[in-house]
């Protein structure tokens, strides 16, 4: 069944990763239009969250931080799958890993941890693999090693 869908879905992901980025980000903005207008995915739950965060905020201004989340949101999820077929070329342009030294010094002197919000991790894991010349295997290895280890 899984592989059904993937076969199904990933030609039309990666469809959608090809296009130029002005059409690409014509196609977030009808996402948007879809999630946010006609489906309507979870606002509820954002506005209640939006005014726990934001008390002194008026009404309107919730409503514009929601529709500008919901904006970014799409775009962010789009973005995801436009890396499927960014080279690494583009993708060095458009993400950029700064202190790279400082942070393989520090990896030589103790065991370093990196965070990221989950969509920037998925954008931004494999350049940052390829800067720090980092196989998958290597990479995984690495990690799950420390974890025994500790």
């Amino acid at each position: 069944m899984y592989l059904f869908i993937y076969i199904l879905v990933f030609p039309i992901l990666w469809l959608i990763s090809i296009l130029p980025f002005r059409i690409f980000y014509l196609f977030s903005d009808l996402i948007y239009i879809l999630v946010y207008y006609i489906i309507g995915y979870r606002k509820q739950i954002v506005t209640d969250n939006l005014t726990l965060v934001f008390p002194n905020k008026s009404e309107k201004e919730i409503i514009t931080i929601r529709k500008k989340f919901y904006k970014h949101m799409c775009d962010m999820f789009l973005e995801m799958i436009k890396t499927m077929s960014m080279s690494e070329a583009e993708m060095r342009k458009r993400f950029q890993i700064t202190n790279t030294a400082y942070i393989q010094e520090l990896e030589q002197r103790k065991n370093i941890m990196f965070m990221a919000s989950h969509t920037q991790v998925g954008n931004g894991v494999s350049l940052f693999k390829k800067t720090f010349n980092l196989k998958p295997s290597e990479f995984i290895k690495k990690f799950k090693t420390r974890i025994l280890i500790n």
